[in-house]
């Protein structure tokens, strides 16, 4: 049964049900917001705790800052803005009630099998800005993030997605190979500006590798 101290994170919920699966358990709810769209959460069994996944709301954003503040780089917000035009698609995990995490998919406009050669990635989609906040790495939250982000992305009609892990971060590399990913041995380097949380612009230059996996 549903372990209630996960009730915190179901706000505004008329109804809910859940099914269960030999790996996972689902819930899902029904809510009374103005969309009749329903909210649909996962369930992963981590090695020390259950850990919850779901598309980010406005209230996750709120809660995500909160617990693993960016400053006045507001990435949380920044994700949330460009999910709403539906070029991606924002997730948050959640170990009980506290947010530890999230990621965004990336949607490419190509449908399925009309992308080939230089043009492949177009039949992709990738999974990107993978975090977890210190203290909760190494207890499922990562790797669920990453297995509903294949459920939504074999859902939308992708067979591969890719996703990139900077050169020398070998932990999220390892955990990444150990679900499937291969190693393209593509680099891309790209700049950025991070802003720090008394507002100090700081210019980043990060280099990542490319890996992809075969979903179905």
């Amino acid at each position: 049964m549903l372990n209630v101290v996960h009730k915190a994170w179901m706000q505004h919920v008329d109804h809910e049900y859940q099914t269960e699966s030999n790996d996972r358990r689902e819930l899902v709810t029904l809510t009374r917001s103005s969309s009749p769209r329903r909210a649909r959460i996962r369930w992963y069994p981590g090695e020390d705790s259950h850990v919850m996944v779901r598309e980010c709301t406005d209230d996750d954003v709120l809660l995500l800052e909160e617990h693993l503040p960016t400053g006045a780089a507001q990435v949380y917000a920044a994700h949330r803005a460009t999910a709403r035009t539906g070029r991606t698609t924002f997730l948050a995990v959640r170990e009980g009630a506290r947010p530890v995490g999230s990621c965004v998919v990336v949607w490419f406009p190509a449908p399925r099998g009309e992308a080939s050669g230089a043009n492949a990635l177009a039949s992709q989609a990738e999974i990107a800005h993978v975090f977890v906040g210190e203290g909760h790495r190494g207890r499922g939250a990562a790797t669920a993030l990453i297995r509903s982000a294949e459920e939504l992305i074999v859902g939308r009609g992708h067979d591969r997605c890719a996703i990139g892990v900077e050169v020398d971060n070998v932990a999220a590399a390892r955990l990444y190979e150990r679900l499937g990913y291969i190693d393209t041995g593509e680099l891309e380097t790209y700049e950025y500006t991070w802003v720090d949380a008394a507002g100090g612009e700081h210019p980043i230059t990060e280099t990542s590798r490319r890996l992809t996996k075969t979903l179905r």
